[in-house]
């Protein structure tokens, strides 16, 4: 049985960032509330426009992969929205942290493509998305700041989002492959 690491970013999409905030959590920094919170918002918003556009576009796949009726669409790619966003995003945090998350996001693009679950189009466009939505809520996060007991708790849901969306996959989520 062989290994292709960008079966992966099918299979655990949340890990690297998962661990990057991990890490940013133990610097101890005095603003990472407000960071993950900001972050928090920026991935909900990225889920919810990136299943709405795929419900009004209703885009075939190239190939057919998960068998939940929002996400049998081909546009826009979730993982590139939310891999590029968080690289836009981050670059508001700290820039040298862009350096370390370009070479994933980028292989979050080519991993749809070489898997044939999205087409370019599909990954192209939800690129761009995750590049406005990730800019525009990384500037804005230096300006909007939310009610502290909102914060926190935006901050903790970050920490839970991974592990939900992994629970939802095993759940729900099965690759058609897997039937």
């Amino acid at each position: 049985m062989t290994f292709n690491i960008h079966l992966l970013v099918d299979r655990s999409p949340e890990l690297p960032y998962f661990i990057l905030a991990v890490a940013y959590l133990l610097s101890m920094s005095p603003d990472a509330v407000h960071i993950f919170s900001s972050a928090f918002l920026f991935v909900f918003t990225s889920i919810s426009v990136g299943l709405l556009l795929k419900i009004c576009f209703k885009m075939r796949r190239p190939r057919r992969h998960y068998d939940i009726p929002a996400l049998c669409y081909d546009f826009p790619s979730l993982h590139s929205m939310t891999s590029v966003g968080t690289i836009a995003f981050v670059y508001f945090v700290n820039p040298r942290f862009t350096v370390l998350l370009l070479p994933v996001g980028l292989f979050y693009l080519y991993s749809r493509l070489k898997i044939g679950v999205h087409s370019m189009t599909g990954v192209a466009g939800g690129a761009a998305i995750g590049l406005v939505l990730g800019s525009f809520f990384g500037w804005a996060m230096g300006y909007v700041y939310l009610p502290e007991p909102v914060e926190i708790l935006f901050a903790v849901l970050i920490f839970c989002t991974p592990l939900l969306t992994a629970i939802f996959r095993m759940t729900y989520g099965r690759r058609i492959e897997d039937f």
